[in-house]
């Protein structure tokens, strides 16, 4: 029996789930149904009581044709959306210069700088409000730096999003980088590639190659599972003989 052939018939025997794999798959589904009930629950009361007035009554969307015909009302959903985009902006722009200081130089200190990224995770909102006005309120230290501008308004409240957001934003981007493939980094360096396309054309291999290799698996699914096999043998062959 070939090589090929044996890593097929395992392939198709792992396909079979066992004990452990429904008991992991009935667990989440289990886990699901929670979330889901805990999510759909409250904003379908949140939902119903948007559309019955003070006593209970169904007025269906009264309540909305009011809110938006209120000036004042109808101007905070752009309030809103303008916090919510600026905020995102900055955030995302910071914490991929930090992941990426962190996952792409040789700066000192990451493991300090990696645990303090997390600090405004760890630490109750409370401190973090009280930090804001003891740095930025009208006896704050650096309130020069907002040029005469007040901490209770529009710009507290972005900083204030930034700083509780910036501990997720950097832990999906520091983990995306971290398994990224740093080869192609060191190819396109090699091949004296600008920083910036280095960076855009970096993304766009690797859904390329992903693309690749999901056709490869669907068209010969045995065919990729023998040069993964035979790949790995190799591999392990030039170890022992200590060629890597």
């Amino acid at each position: 029996m070939s090589i090929a052939t044996r890593t097929v018939i395992s392939a198709r025997r792992k396909s079979v789930l066992d004990v452990d794999d429904w008991v992991v798959r009935g667990a989440l589904v289990v886990f699901g149904v929670f979330f889901l009930i805990a999510l759909v629950v409250p904003l379908f009361m949140m939902v119903s009581r948007s559309v019955q007035d003070i006593h209970g009554e169904f007025v269906g969307l009264a309540n909305y044709t009011l809110y938006f015909q209120t000036p004042a009302l109808f101007q905070s959903i752009n309030n809103s959306l303008f916090v919510a985009g600026l905020s995102t902006a900055i955030v995302i722009v910071l914490a991929y210069a930090y992941a990426h200081a962190l996952t792409r130089t040789r700066m000192p200190f990451k493991g300090f700088f990696r645990v303090m990224a997390f600090v405004p995770l760890l630490s109750p909102s409370l401190l973090k409000a009280i930090a804001l006005v003891y740095w930025f309120g009208n006896q704050g230290v650096l309130k020069e730096v907002l040029m005469g501008n007040t901490i209770y308004g529009p710009i507290g409240i972005v900083i204030a999003s930034v700083m509780w957001t910036f501990p997720h934003a950097f832990l999906i981007i520091s983990t995306a980088l971290s398994l990224s493939d740093g080869r192609l980094y060191e190819a396109a360096e090699a091949l004296k590639t600008p920083p910036a396309a280095r960076l855009l054309h970096h993304y766009a291999s690797r859904r390329a190659v992903r693309a690749d290799q999901r056709d490869l698996r669907r068209l010969h699914p045995g065919v990729h599972g023998f040069r993964r096999a035979e790949g790995d043998r190799r591999q392990l062959q030039r170890a022992r003989h200590g060629h890597i």
